[in-house]
């Protein structure tokens, strides 16, 4: 009931203040309504949705529009436009009205401002023309431009309402951010005024900059209202006359939809905005719980976690370093890994350095000896990773993980001597002797 009490309000004053030629109404904003509503609802609720809306439609033409004789044919073509409009966000659109990117700013203008007023447009004049003799061409161009802007104009604003997001905003805001939003809303209120109230200046650039402040400031919350503050100030002061849209050469109904496509303009310049401010959020946030995880772990383990350029420059060491080496990290910081490697093991040690540097390899795992900062050598197995650019897909470092494998390679020294010499003597045994023998012939 209430959702069609509010499109018969939205049906109703649009046709009332808009309908200036007798034909059909130069701003439409029911159906950004009922498609912000149907988008966001399950299937099973849409057709009752349609049929509420369809006879609050055909109510206000009755009443206020081109009769009953056209009441019933217009109330069809309305809801249509609205149900191509739903059924394009949500085909097209995972979750809409969140406005994430770019590109589904972009899929929402096409769906509600192109596709849905355009397929209507004809069927729409059709009506006007049949029942009260109105020229088609211009009822048709009223028709697309009223509905275009209208759904462009008032959606992003209703899909926010419908989808709670400004509910949950002010329950978790702080007084802080809900005095700055109270205090741009003020501002903005303040130079729309200033803009409308006078007739003789074309101001209209003006609402632009705080809008854009209040949309980085507050996001999609802020692009919303401060079209909607624009709207709320620009409507009435045009039609009585006031305003830069005033100086506009031509009728009042040219003027309103003149109004309405300023209105848009700052709406595709804001939020386009305020979705990439999102996006940009949303990998913020993802890449700061990514570092957040890899820094717990690499600072609780107890090997050595080093990220280095491909010069082999290290610019990342963990804490276990100060167990494994007896340096701190930072003293590790700005080094290079070949002060630390035995001069016996260095040359293998380059050859895997200079593989990675040039993409031979991406993945490798040697055995070396590292001098620790008291001079004892440890054997130390280090495992590599390359690390790449995001963005170019260029390799930028390596990821080298250290563990100390002394005892295992003391281990694996013993065995080999067992296996080779006289448990008694210690002298070598047959299978050294063939060993040799096998070495030199």
């Amino acid at each position: 009931m209430s959702l069609a009490l509010t499109y018969f309000a939205a049906a109703a004053l649009t046709v009332w203040l808009t309908r200036f030629s007798g034909g059909v109404a130069s701003v439409w904003i029911a159906s950004a309504i009922l498609s912000s509503y149907l988008s966001l609802r399950p299937r099973e609720e849409w057709l009752r949705a349609l049929i509420a809306c369809g006879v609050a439609s055909a109510i206000a033409t009755s009443l206020l529009g081109l009769g009953l004789t056209a009441a019933p044919f217009l109330a069809i073509i309305n809801v249509t436009e609205a149900l191509i409009g739903a059924v394009l966000l949500r085909g097209w659109i995972k979750s809409p009205g969140t406005f994430q990117s770019i590109k589904e700013v972009a899929l929402f203008v096409f769906a509600v401002s192109i596709v849905a007023p355009l397929a209507t447009a004809p069927f729409g004049a059709a009506v006007a023309a049949t029942v009260a003799d109105k020229p088609f061409l211009k009822n048709a161009f009223s028709w697309y431009a009223g509905h275009a802007l209208g759904a462009l104009t008032f959606g992003p604003l209703v899909l926010l309402v419908l989808r709670g997001e400004i509910a949950e905003w002010w329950r978790a805001a702080d007084r802080f951010k809900v005095l700055e939003a109270l205090a741009l809303a003020a501002v903005m209120i303040a130079v729309s005024a200033a803009v409308f109230v006078q007739t003789t200046l074309p101001l209209l650039f003006l609402p632009l900059l705080p809008a854009l402040i209040a949309t980085f400031r507050l996001g999609r919350l802020g692009a919303a209202a401060s079209a909607f503050i624009l709207i709320a100030i620009g409507v009435p002061c045009s039609l009585a006359g006031w305003g830069p849209v005033a100086l506009v050469d031509g009728s009042l109904g040219f003027r309103s939809q003149f109004f309405q496509f300023y209105v848009a303009i700052v709406l595709l310049t804001v939020l386009p905005a305020a979705a990439e401010l999102h996006h940009r959020k949303r990998l913020f946030g993802a890449l700061h719980d990514s570092e957040s995880r890899y820094r717990l772990l690499a600072e609780n383990t107890t090997d050595v976690i080093i990220w280095s350029e491909l010069d082999t420059t290290r610019r990342y060491v963990s804490p276990a370093a100060k167990t494994l080496f007896g340096y701190e990290p930072e003293d590790l910081v700005g080094t290079k890994p070949l002060n630390f490697v035995h001069p016996d093991d260095q040359a293998a040690y380059s050859e895997i350095l200079r593989g990675l540097a040039q993409r031979e390899v991406e993945h490798a795992v040697t055995c070396q000896r590292y001098q620790r900062k008291d001079g004892a050598w440890i054997w130390v197995e280090v495992s590599f990773s390359l690390t790449f650019d995001s963005a170019s897909g260029a390799a930028n470092g390596y990821v080298a993980s250290l563990r100390n494998v002394t005892k295992r390679r003391e281990s694996e020294e013993a065995l080999e001597h067992m296996a080779h010499h006289d448990a008694m003597t210690g002298l070598p045994n047959r299978a050294r002797f063939s060993k040799r023998l096998n070495q030199v012939g």
